[in-house]
């Protein structure tokens, strides 16, 4: 019965990154388009690891755990963009 649940997750996990996905590449957009400020380039940088991460567990979904050696990136600090603009 595990085996029958398993795939459903990982279709929810896939599913969920993926909107995530389309959610990062909206808010790229805006910034983007916004004015110029101090932490736009840092925004942006940081956005872009976050949806390079969200890539990357997506094709581990899609391929297997083992078959993406040491491209992993560390998960992206959320609080980081919080310390700057504080």
């Amino acid at each position: 019965m595990n085996t029958m649940s398993e795939p459903a997750n990982q279709n929810e996990k896939f599913d969920e990154l993926m909107n995530r996905a389309v959610a990062l590449r909206h808010e790229i957009r805006s910034l983007v388009d916004a004015p110029h400020s101090p932490t736009k380039a840092v925004c942006l940088r940081e956005k872009q690891r976050e949806l390079d991460y969200v890539h990357q567990q997506a094709e581990i979904i899609i391929y297997g755990e083992g078959s993406i050696p040491d491209r992993l990136p560390t998960p992206p600090d959320r609080n980081h963009s919080q310390r700057i603009t504080s």
